[in-house]
């Protein structure tokens, strides 16, 4: 595990060079699998749907994401101390609020 911590720094900076949407998806591609990826949306629109104000029953009827990843990200949100993810997603204007 302490090769995985290290690496850290690693995997956001490769992030951080990343200058637009087609090199990002390539970058994705090439370190994810098609699952992981499209898992990893599912969340982030758990997470849009969540900070609009939808109900637990409202996602997991619209989006099909179980009640249990719905209230991890539910948790991962109100545990955040920077609400970064907040912050983009209105600057990108994708939140009601």
């Amino acid at each position: 595990m302490a090769v995985i911590k290290s690496e850290r720094a690693l995997f956001t900076k490769l992030f951080l060079m990343i200058e637009n949407e087609k090199d990002m998806e390539k970058l994705l591609g090439e370190i994810f699998s098609p699952v992981e990826i499209d898992r990893a949306v599912q969340r982030l629109s758990t997470t849009k749907a969540l900070l609009n104000g939808e109900s637990y029953r409202m996602i997991e009827k619209r989006l099909g994401t179980s009640t249990y990843v719905i209230h991890r990200v539910k948790r991962s949100i109100v545990g955040s101390k920077s609400g970064i993810i907040r912050k983009l997603l209105i600057s990108l204007g994708k939140l009601n609020h």
